[in-house]
């Protein structure tokens, strides 16, 4: 039985043929399920050899020569992932390795170890706090089974699926020593690879570790993945499947992040519970309140591995796209300020504040006067002379006879008194707007425009 602690360190205890095993689940993405998690009767946890438990195979697939559900003893490796294997007949055929399972997983449950298994998210703190309050037994049933447990002379060695936030911004997924249920020891290890590009986030942000304690469970990994079902599909179901999944990841960070700022926003169309907020408070809240909850998120994602530089550019676009128009641009500037109802108002009077005029040509055809194909011949050649390339072009010419006008515009800021319809108040709003108040023709002259036809 295998115990890996840490990347190069990883220690085995010998197991006789006969001994007994409780085998939990499968280890592997890639269905061929060479590796078994398994429990010895002694409580000693850990990773067993496929091959040490049994040979015999389950057909899986469909595309292979034999029925889902048949039973083959394994034979000699043909090619990469491409097994000999031979039916209780006797008979023998070549079969991929995504088409059959071990015996043994096939009976297990339909699911797997995740490879790097999804932690629990937690600070140094609160992690050696929980290891000295509570009993190897009771960190095990609450962090659904310890990875390894490995009995030694020092003790009771456990690694667990934690991924624990230590002062220098790393995670580390530390193994514990327990004597007689009491903690004796931790080591940390090496940090986990797939947080180091964040660590910076951790190491000064402020607020970091607090936020991480207490939004823990949101980001949190699952225990089990299901390979079974997804290594047997065609490539562009798992193309699919893939989109989907990177779809439903953009979908959930949007909303979790922005779900209460949504909520404060969409109360802006009633009346009471913003009653007491005038717009300009209101919008300095929202988008206080926008950056709270932003910040708050990327410390989490940032937790997951999820690369700071990708989430800063996802933010940036929604926030352009869809957070600055309805704040700033749309509900502000559309909601009575006495009773904070939305477009329930009309203008009741229109002031011209002050205008400007100013003027500027224009031209419009105003008949097509001649037509006319041009064909142009452009040949490339060497510098001995010889004839690379030749194109021809295709032109038509058009003679226009143009009107030509004087324009004059006005620029004009109006004020409306407006009055809304629910509680009759009255406030002021400005805006501007531009008008063609006058067009002079002031001649003619004739011009020329070309198309390409190819």
């Amino acid at each position: 039985m295998y115990f890996v602690w840490n990347e190069n360190d990883k220690t085995t205890i010998p197991l006789k043929a006969g001994d007994s095993l409780k085998v939990i689940c499968s280890i592997d993405r890639h269905n061929d399920s060479l590796f078994y998690w398994a429990e010895t009767l002694e409580g000693q946890r850990g990773i067993v050899l496929q091959s040490e438990i049994d040979n015999d195979l389950a057909v899986v697939s469909k595309k292979s020569d034999k029925i889902p559900g048949d039973t083959v003893v394994v034979g000699k490796e043909e090619g990469y992932h491409l097994y000999i294997v031979k039916t209780k007949e006797g008979k023998h055929y070549s079969i991929p390795q995504d088409d059959y399972t071990y015996l043994t997983a096939n009976r297990l449950p339909n699911h797997a170890r995740k490879y790097e298994m999804g932690a629990i998210h937690m600070t140094q703190s609160r992690f050696e706090s929980l290891c000295a309050d509570k009993t190897p037994a009771e960190l095990d049933e609450q962090w659904d089974l310890a990875e390894f447990v490995c009995h030694t002379d020092s003790g009771q060695l456990m690694r667990f699926q934690v991924a624990v936030l230590k002062d220098d911004g790393y995670f580390y997924r530390p193994v514990v020593t327990f004597s007689n249920d009491s903690l004796t020891s931790i080591a940390w290890g090496e940090p986990l690879s797939l947080h180091a590009s964040n660590h910076l986030v951790f190491k000064y942000l402020p607020g970091s570790h607090l936020i991480l304690t207490a939004g823990h469970k949101l980001i949190d990994g699952f225990y089990y993945t299901s390979p079974f079902f997804y290594y047997s599909l065609p490539w562009y179901f798992k193309l699919l499947v893939n989109i989907l999944r990177l779809v439903i990841v953009l979908i959930w960070l949007l909303c979790t992040h922005l779900m209460i700022p949504f909520i404060v926003i969409s109360l802006i169309a009633v009346r009471k519970p913003l009653y007491f907020m005038t717009n300009e408070v209101l919008k300095w809240f929202s988008i206080i309140m926008f950056g709270i909850s932003i910040y708050v998120w990327f410390i989490l994602v940032s937790a997951t591995g999820f690369h700071w530089i990708v989430f800063m550019i996802f933010m940036a676009i929604v926030l352009r796209i869809y957070w600055y128009p309805l704040l700033v641009k749309d509900v502000i500037s559309k909601r009575c300020p006495h009773c904070r109802t939305l477009d329930d108002f009309l203008v009741s009077n229109t002031e011209v504040l002050f205008y400007s005029d100013y003027t500027q040509k224009a031209s419009e055809v105003k008949e097509t006067l001649m037509k006319k194909i041009i064909t142009r011949t452009t040949i490339l050649k060497d510098s001995s002379g010889n004839v690379n390339n030749k194109s021809v072009s295709q032109f038509t010419e058009y003679t226009h006879l143009y009107q030509d006008y004087l324009d004059t515009y006005r620029i004009e800021k109006l004020e409306d008194t407006r009055k809304c319809r629910i509680c009759d108040g009255e406030w002021k709003f400005r805006y501007v707007q531009t008008k063609l108040i006058n067009r002079e023709g002031i001649g003619t002259h004739i011009g020329t425009s070309y198309n390409s036809d190819k």
